[in-house]
């Protein structure tokens, strides 16, 4: 299965082309804006499933909170119609557990709940809109898109003497 991988170097991306190599055609994002359609279609040609981290990517966030919305959610739609396009038909989506930081943490948040995104934290709004544009794909292209929330993503010597966090 050929897998095109998005956002830059992190923890997270090193985690999941570990976990493919063996097995899959990985192609590692070189795009610089994935709101490029020319860029992105070629990024994505043969490709079977995207796995899309960049809404997870602060290293592309820039001071204009504007741009970085802008490349959350316009770029997010552009990927997952060029992938639709060239015959993907499954997408994993990075999200952030920051979305639902404003509920209180006694509470036992589930699945079905609705993200609450601190609209003055721009990268949770990145996120969730990154979300939002990735549903209404889905509904309209032969795509299955699966949406993963994560914490803070820590390997072990990051994670070693810190105090306990459930996310």
């Amino acid at each position: 299965m050929r897998i095109v991988i998005t956002g830059q170097d992190s923890l997270l991306r090193r985690a999941v082309e570990r976990a493919l190599a063996g097995e899959h055609e990985l192609v590692l994002a070189a795009v610089s804006d994935l709101r490029v359609d020319e860029q992105v279609e070629l990024l994505v040609a043969g490709a079977h499933a995207v796995i899309h981290l960049a809404p997870l990517d602060s290293s592309r966030r820039t001071d204009d909170p504007d741009e970085t919305l802008d490349v959350a959610t316009r770029g997010t739609y552009v990927l997952l119609r060029a992938a639709s396009a060239a015959g993907a038909r499954r997408v994993v989506l990075g999200s952030t557990l920051a979305l639902f930081e404003r509920y209180p943490e006694a509470w036992d948040v589930g699945e079905s709940w609705q993200p609450l995104p601190d609209v003055e934290d721009v990268a949770q709004l990145a996120a969730y809109l990154a979300e939002e544009s990735a549903k209404q794909i889905a509904r309209v292209c032969p795509l299955t898109v699966v949406c993963l929330r994560f914490g803070g993503v820590v390997d072990d010597a990051a994670a070693a003497g810190t105090p306990y966090d459930a996310r």
